[in-house]
């Protein structure tokens, strides 16, 4: 029943990447047959997007046996080469490019690393390394609306991208030293424009024992802190003129169940203008968030994972797609026709602020 959910498995169309074919993997591995090339390239083909959960007659989450089993292809060395060199980038420069922090976004900004900040804001390594432009709306959009954030020069790994690829200890101490980093700050809230890392501190952090409610800090995705602060204030909207959707993000809304802020605020703005596609929030597709890794390289199937949506679109007359993260945001501008714009919610929110 989740055959046609599948993301990666309707790209390959290999019986192996569809849930089925990995769960039979899985079940030859639990019987006692050892791992082997072909069984590791299907388990890390899988994008972990959770569209398989929605269409799962039996509740099983697949994705988490699968997360499971990536811990035991690393413990036994059999981790594709092209995740190692991931992990051993993380550990080095704190984010899987491998690039010197110096090119990041928040290091350019150091100015607003500041003390005694309400809000701590987190880009998130995509965003901060590869999409500049939503970390720089999510600020204007923090001073438009007169909050008090702050950001680190120098951004910690969080360990999720650590934990999806299997090396759960090296994530584990990733997020400790983060958590200590976020909490010595002061701020009463975590703001993150990243799903990978608001899943992360929301569900990870659980399983290592770090706490954020113990010390009364809130961990927020970007869309449902500004939401917030919309309301709370009162801050009139412009009219948005043009037909809008949003694609869902897999770890914000169908993992978290997390669907609504972000669509209160573009509803608020295009009002009649916005208009919602027939597979949406748990039945949504991926958007690629963690899609890293695709048969013994990295994924670059972004036509094929993006093309669906983009045909509905174009028959909904949509001129603006939404994105929530810099992955779904670069995934989709790379194959997007020149009708249709699109944006993160940083930046249609920057557009629509009065």
């Amino acid at each position: 029943m989740c055959r046609h959910l599948c993301s990666s498995g309707n790209i390959s169309m290999h019986e192996s990447d569809f849930p089925r074919g990995r769960s039979l993997i899985l079940y030859s591995v639990f019987r006692g047959e050892g791992y082997n090339r072909d069984y590791v390239n299907a388990l890390f083909n899988c994008h972990m997007c959770g569209s398989c959960l929605a269409g799962c007659e039996g509740s099983f989450n697949l994705p988490e046996l699968i997360r499971l089993s990536r811990m035991d292809i690393a413990d036994e060395g059999m981790t594709p080469e092209l995740i190692r060199k991931m992990k051993d980038n993380i550990l080095k420069t704190e984010n899987y490019f491998g690039e010197n922090f110096t090119k990041s976004f928040t290091s350019g900004h150091s100015s607003e690393e500041k003390k005694n900040a309400e809000i701590l804001y987190i880009a998130g390594q995509e965003i901060n390394f590869r999409h500049h432009e939503i970390a720089s709306a999510a600020i204007e959009v923090f001073k438009k609306t007169g909050v008090n954030f702050t950001v680190f020069s120098k951004e910690p790994d969080c360990g999720k991208i650590l934990a999806i690829t299997g090396f759960e200890k090296e994530a584990e101490k990733n997020a400790a030293a983060y958590y200590k980093k976020t909490i010595k700050t002061g701020a009463s809230s975590i703001v993150t424009s990243d799903p990978l890392v608001y899943d992360c501190m929301k569900n990870d952090f659980k399983r290592w024992n770090l706490d954020y409610g113990s010390s009364s800090i809130r961990t927020m995705h970007f869309a449902d802190f500004i939401e917030e602060v919309i309301s709370g204030q009162k801050i009139p909207l412009k009219k948005y003129n043009e037909k809008t959707a949003v694609v869902d993000s897999e770890y914000l809304c169908k993992i978290n169940q997390n669907c609504e802020s972000y669509r209160k605020i573009m509803k608020k703005s295009a009002g009649e203008n916005y208009v919602e596609f027939f597979r949406n929030r748990r039945y949504a597709g991926a958007t690629g968030e963690a899609a890293f890794y695709y048969n013994e390289g990295p994924f670059l199937s972004w036509e094929q994972m993006t093309v669906p949506v983009f045909r509905e679109a174009l028959d909904l007359g949509v001129k603006t797609l939404v994105t929530l993260s810099g992955s779904a945001k670069g995934n989709f501008s790379r194959t997007s026709p020149h009708s249709i714009k699109v944006l993160d919610i940083a930046e249609f929110l920057l557009d629509v602020l009065a």
